[in-house]
């Protein structure tokens, strides 16, 4: 007679251990946008997808730049600025 198995299966992301931004560096005059993405790495140097994943940005200087929570960068004053992107998920 025949017989079932059943398997359940969960595909995870691999861990990431760094992280990559997609731009360059950038230069802005008062007033200008632009758009920071980031992509992960995991330990073998791969690119990790990141869908669904919370990325924050934080600006070291928001009085030269802010940083939206969708990295849309938005140059306020004169200066220089580290942008930092953390993730979460």
């Amino acid at each position: 007679p025949g017989g079932r198995a059943t398997l359940r299966l969960g595909v995870m992301r691999p861990p990431v251990s760094a992280l990559v931004l997609t731009t360059g560096e950038v230069t802005l005059w008062p007033g200008d946008t632009s758009w920071l993405r980031v992509a992960g790495r995991s330990a073998t140097g791969a690119t990790v997808p990141l869908p669904g994943a919370v990325v924050a940005w934080v600006s070291s200087a928001p009085h030269v730049v802010t940083v939206t929570p969708q990295g849309t960068l938005r140059a306020v004053g004169l200066g220089q600025a580290t942008v930092t992107a953390t993730l979460f998920g």
